[in-house]
């Protein structure tokens, strides 16, 4: 594990001191890509119509090609 300390105050006299627990960057990288993710399966767009109908076919086998 990895901290971090990081000092407040004007004087010598009046400092306060905190201590953050640093992640590794592979969580906050997967954290990331998750929330990302997440939002985008939330809010991106599809072509798939109200009845269930993909908008876009393959033009030589007729399948439709849902995204």
């Amino acid at each position: 594990m990895v901290f971090i300390s990081i000092a407040e105050g004007k004087d010598q006299g009046n400092m306060t001191e905190r201590i953050y627990k640093m992640n590794k960057i592979e969580k906050d990288l997967v954290e990331n890509f998750l929330y990302s993710r997440n939002n985008g399966l939330l809010f991106n767009k599809t072509n798939v119509d109200v009845n269930g109908k993909a908008t876009i076919s393959d033009p030589e086998v007729f399948r439709d090609l849902a995204a």
